[in-house]
């Protein structure tokens, strides 16, 4: 699996953490066009909180570094943010820190 694989399944893998403290209605799809959060979301700001904190964990067990989310979030205001924008996100930063 290549890196920016590793980093859909980690958010796929706490969108699926997430789903289990949601309403059925506000469960998100695990695909790389669903809305996370910004205009047209489904999460309110706990739920969103919750699931950068859970791929932060995974994206730190995975390459043994520290990828802060909370500054994408911020940072999007109204935008529009699909798991496709949030991977891409991380792994411009997971190169930053120079992760192989």
């Amino acid at each position: 699996m290549n890196r920016h694989e590793l980093i859909t399944k980690a958010i796929y893998d706490a969108i699926g953490e997430v789903n289990g403290m949601l309403e059925p209605e506000q469960a998100l799809e695990k695909s790389p066009d669903t809305i996370l959060f910004g205009e047209s979301g489904k999460l309110d700001s706990l739920a969103i909180v919750n699931l950068m904190i859970a791929v932060e964990e995974k994206i730190e067990r995975i390459f043994s570094r520290t990828v802060s989310l909370m500054d994408a979030v911020i940072a999007a205001e109204n935008a529009r943010w699909t798991v496709a924008a949030l991977a891409n996100y991380i792994e411009e930063r997971v190169e930053l820190v120079g992760v192989g």
